[in-house]
């Protein structure tokens, strides 16, 4: 596939390669179509898998603040996430043989 960019575009890419913060022009191109994809990605979690916009997330953090101020959330303790990952990779480690 052979895409044209406007002048000004090509003139970016560039500029973003010779700042070394891309390694070539295809980085620049692959880093934007990732964000465009990721943007675009549907979220199962919000009613009709809509994807996230700012006021959407604002939204769901709101959700979030709301419960934590009536009480509706629970201690955790990062110990017992990691140990509880650890087991869970284990047994998979075990299944695969």
């Amino acid at each position: 596939m052979t895409v044209k960019l406007k002048p000004e575009h090509e003139r970016y890419v560039r500029e973003l390669v010779q700042a070394g913060r891309f390694p070539d022009e295809h980085a620049v191109v692959d880093a934007v179509l990732t964000a465009f994809r990721i943007n675009d990605e549907p979220i199962p979690d919000i009613p009709g898998g809509v994807p996230w916009t700012e006021e959407r997330l604002r939204a769901a953090v709101q959700v979030g603040i709301d419960e934590a101020d009536r009480g509706e959330c629970a201690e955790w303790d990062i110990e017992e996430i990691r140990a509880e990952g650890r087991r869970l990779l284990e047994e998979r480690k075990n299944r695969r043989g």
